[in-house]
């Protein structure tokens, strides 16, 4: 699999602020050291995206193509996601914006192990320390002078070994019977969903993706009551979907009787359209029915109590050798 660049624009490529005229024009430089690396693709990072973001990821990158050499456009193969304007849904921006941008593209289009690195002038848009990260100084843009350290992170994601074996892991996860007995009163309601977050914390590549009937009446993520407002902050942004309603699938393109099993096919089916690229599922659900028998994906909790002190024993087990 290829080695990805995420690409600036402003501040990179030209200086920010920068007249009309000296748009791009740092950008033959960057494109002479591209030539040299000719497995490294081209995501585009830079708010130019946004341009064409209601038209669709197509429609950007065909944008986005026009701006590069005729070689080096062939390699600009997306844009990331937009995850801003969260405020306006009445949810605390993301500390790291850019690198949340990233990370997600990655995630549903690379495997794990998918050597990447990121050209940006703006470190605080990134983790403290990001070793992915080389910072360009806006005011001047992509100089001469940082061409050295440029090829040595080009050299480190072309040349590093790739570990195969690391993956990211999706835990679709239920409410009912999982984090609050199934049958409880309203204030009893998400008891155990702590004792689940403090799991999680110790496993961060595991993404969530949530499988409850709670989503077929309450939005995911903006303002108001939604699904993410049930979960502390740090856990909530690790959300980041919903399973579809098996309803609205069409068993013609999934294994023969799948549909026998619903929940399991939604799971496959969200797994299908957004990780193509990381198989590795773990579902936590109180309703083995809904599940193919043996599923060895499944852990299953009992519905009287909900995930309690031995699921959480057993869940942290299980994360700990798959990520061994």
């Amino acid at each position: 699999m290829s080695p990805i660049l995420f690409l600036d624009f402003d501040g990179v490529l030209h200086p920010e602020p920068c007249l009309a005229d000296k748009a791009l024009s740092q950008l033959p430089l960057v494109e002479a050291i591209l030539r040299d690396f000719p497995s490294v693709e081209i995501v585009i990072s830079s708010a130019w995206r946004l341009d064409w973001w209601n038209e669709g990821e197509a429609v950007a990158v065909s944008n986005m193509r026009q701006h590069f050499s005729p070689d080096i456009a062939s390699r600009v193969i997306g844009v990331t996601p937009f995850l801003g304007r969260r405020e306006s849904r009445g949810l605390a921006p993301l500390p790291y914006p850019r690198e949340a941008e990233c990370l997600k593209w990655l995630k549903s289009n690379r495997p794990a192990w998918t050597p990447w690195m990121v050209l940006d002038d703006r470190a605080w848009w990134f983790s403290p320390g990001s070793v992915n990260l080389m910072v360009v100084n806006r005011d001047d843009g992509f100089m001469p002078s940082d061409e050295d350290v440029f090829r040595q992170h080009l050299t480190r994601i072309t040349r590093q070994p790739m570990d195969t074996r690391k993956e990211y892991m999706t835990l679709f996860l239920d409410f009912d019977g999982v984090l609050h007995p199934d049958v409880c009163h309203r204030e009893s309601r998400f008891c155990n969903r702590d004792r689940l977050q403090k799991i999680l914390r110790d496993f961060p590549e595991v993404d969530i993706v949530l499988t409850t009937t709670w989503r077929l009446r309450f939005p995911l993520d903006s303002a108001g009551d939604t699904l993410k407002h049930y979960f502390s902050y740090d856990i909530s942004e690790r959300i980041v979907g919903v399973t579809p309603d098996s309803r609205n699938l069409d068993p013609r393109q999934f294994p023969d009787g799948l549909e026998l099993y619903p929940r399991e096919w939604e799971c496959i089916a969200w797994l299908r359209a957004n990780r193509p690229y990381s198989p590795h599922w773990l579902a936590l659900d109180d309703k083995a029915y809904l599940f193919r028998p043996f599923c060895k994906n499944l852990m299953t909790i009992n519905p009287a109590t909900g995930f309690v002190g031995p699921d959480g024993r057993r869940l942290r087990e299980l994360l700990r050798k798959h990520f061994q």
